[in-house]
């Protein structure tokens, strides 16, 4: 063999090498790049014709846990509900206290400002890490982070050094909403958890988010099934998606009729500037806000905010079908799926979570003959008739996976 056609042996051999280590780098980056290269789906939808959904056609079965009720865990009602491996968390934050639920309803224990352990004075929302099972909640008035293990039951804390409106951990990340130290003011910045190394940040904002007179939303952050998770904010018509490195992308793109969405320069024209909230109370069709986001299978339901055009709505991503869950009766209750100004709270192993009233209940029972309370409700909520109080009851909504309009 010539020296040249070594050389020409060696070059094939080093591009072959070059090729296959590229192939290589390209599948490990894939795996955390799938969810991110998720196409975009366009939903377009008028909210006002939606349609009258019936309970046996969308749903497989309807389970109601009625939450155990004593002088320790009665609550006033519900700010956020988030699902852990074994409990419904609810926070009240009202009591600024959050109550622990085993999965059959009983009470198991809460956490209040008189914990002795650390005592705190506020919560105004909370976090969990599912794949830890960690909670985590800041107190504003003392400017602390608490962070709970849910299986030891120990509380910590430390000085919360950042300032933000909402934030969430995930996969062991952290995201922040508004980070307002971020010079660049973009929605979202991405930490490393464990280290608190700043990774990156995403969706860059209108600097007229800043403005306190700008109406927001209280949660951002939504829990899907299967360990997905949501993200929307206000004045935005899109749903984006965390991937498995907590890195947003755009998942749901929403188009309302034009009379129902906000001009495109709404933050940014001068126009309007220190005008928004007058615009939105002079346009009343106007919706500004997707929250209540989750997805179970081929289903997502979600809360178009006002309420006055909007409300909380089931949509068949394969079908395109849309349903109005404030007219879709529970026909075991008789009682709407969803309460009026009510959105779906959350989700468990694809069962979409609503509110039940237990005082709704008892007066829909009580307007009903004898022979018709008979074949009403299950029995274990029936039972539950001669109380006079009882907390919120929960409904677990099982929805069909196969679905069909015809």
């Amino acid at each position: 063999m010539t020296l040249k056609s070594k050389k020409d042996t060696y070059g094939i051999l080093l591009a072959i090498l070059i090729s296959l280590f590229q192939v290589l780098m390209c599948r490990a980056d894939s795996r955390f790049m799938t969810d991110s290269a998720t196409k975009t789906l366009e939903i377009r939808i008028d909210p006002a014709s939606a349609s009258v959904g019936v309970d046996v056609k969308l749903f497989d079965s309807i389970r109601y846990v009625p939450l155990e009720t004593n002088r320790e865990s009665q609550f006033l009602g519900i700010s956020q509900l988030e699902v852990s491996k074994n409990y419904y968390i609810i926070l009240d934050g009202n009591l600024n206290t959050l109550f622990f639920f085993k999965k059959d309803g009983c009470f198991s224990h809460k956490l209040d400002k008189d914990n002795a352990n650390r005592p705190f004075k506020s919560i105004s929302r909370f976090a969990i890490e599912k794949t830890k099972d960690i909670l985590s909640f800041d107190d504003h008035m003392l400017s602390r982070t608490y962070t709970l293990d849910l299986n030891s039951n120990v509380l910590e804390s430390e000085v919360r050094d950042r300032n933000y409106r909402d934030y969430v951990t995930f996969n062991g990340y952290q995201l922040y909403y508004h980070l307002d130290d971020d010079f660049n003011f973009v929605s979202l910045v991405r930490y490393e958890a464990q280290t608190g190394k700043r990774l990156s940040s995403y969706l860059p904002a209108d600097t007229a988010r800043k403005n306190v007179s700008l109406s927001e939303s209280r949660l951002h952050f939504y829990h899907s099934d299967r360990g997905n998770m949501f993200f929307t904010r206000p004045y935005d018509y899109s749903v984006y998606g965390i991937d498995s490195v907590a890195v947003p992308y755009l998942r749901y793109r929403f188009m309302l009729p034009l009379s129902n969405m906000l001009p495109g320069d709404f933050l940014s024209n001068v126009a309007y500037y220190n005008r928004w909230n007058e615009y939105l109370r002079s346009n009343r069709s106007i919706i500004y806000l997707i929250q209540g986001v989750y997805q179970s299978g081929s289903w997502l339901t979600f809360n178009l905010f006002p309420n006055a055009k909007g409300g909380t709505f089931l949509y068949n991503l394969s079908t395109g079908d849309l349903f109005d869950l404030r007219k879709t009766e529970d026909l075991s209750t008789g009682l709407s799926i969803v309460e009026r100004l009510s959105p779906v709270i959350g989700i468990d192993q694809g069962a979409l979570i609503s509110e039940l009233p237990f005082l709704s209940l008892k007066r829909r029972y009580e307007e009903l003959s004898m022979s018709e309370r008979e074949s009403l409700l299950p029995t274990h909520l029936k039972a539950l008739m001669s109380r006079r109080s009882h907390n919120i009851i929960l409904r677990l909504s099982y929805l069909k996976q196969d679905y069909s309009p015809y």
